[in-house]
């Protein structure tokens, strides 16, 4: 172990390098991706929704992103069409209903999160069948692939943890939708 030099009360033992396992190199990268604090906006939040369908919340997410960039190259088209082609590589709903909508854009500059909660549960062809009710949906900038797979891996640490996704089942208004999706997990 090498110690930090730190004020007598906090002293702390790091391991060294040659310690460090697989799994600490993996918080370590979790720990500096961008989570729905950094990704979500009151404006990309809605609450209650009544879609009825896969395509129909598809078209919502790209609305939501759509209303809140300002990009003469993006089109809500252009975000649906990239969706649309993400989805057809397989199913993005995750189980418990979630389902976590994303794709790679190329005119966007920093990654970017909607997040949409519905009154009734929609089909989504999820992996365990359930209808899904909470959409995050992602977007990131094209070259991004990387930070993209470690967003995704954070998104789904954060929407596994069953007492968080109660919490945004709860909320009532976008705010409310809005204040719980960004507390942090040990808040909850």
């Amino acid at each position: 172990m090498i110690l930090i030099d730190l004020p007598k009360n906090q002293i702390k033992a790091e391991p060294r390098l040659s310690e460090r396992t697989d799994k600490d190199t993996q918080q370590d990268a979790i720990a500096s991706t961008p989570d729905l604090p950094e990704l979500l906006t009151l404006t990309r939040v809605e609450c209650g929704c009544d879609l009825g369908s896969k395509k129909r919340t598809l078209e919502k997410v790209a609305e939501l992103f759509m209303d809140a960039f300002d990009d003469e190259e993006l089109s809500d088209m252009n975000i649906l069409d990239a969706l649309i082609n993400r989805e057809r590589l397989g199913s993005t709903g995750i189980g418990e209903g979630v389902a976590l909508p994303h794709a790679r854009m190329p005119t966007l500059i920093e990654p970017a999160a909607v997040l949409i909660s519905l009154d009734q549960g929609v089909d989504y062809d999820s992996i365990d069948g359930q209808k899904v009710d909470l959409i995050i949906g992602l977007l990131v900038p094209e070259q991004c692939s990387e930070e993209h797979l470690k967003i995704l891996k954070v998104l789904a640490t954060r929407f596994n943890n069953p007492g968080y996704r109660a919490a945004l089942r709860g909320a009532k208004t976008n705010k409310e939708l809005f204040t719980e999706a960004v507390k942090p997990l040990s808040a909850i």
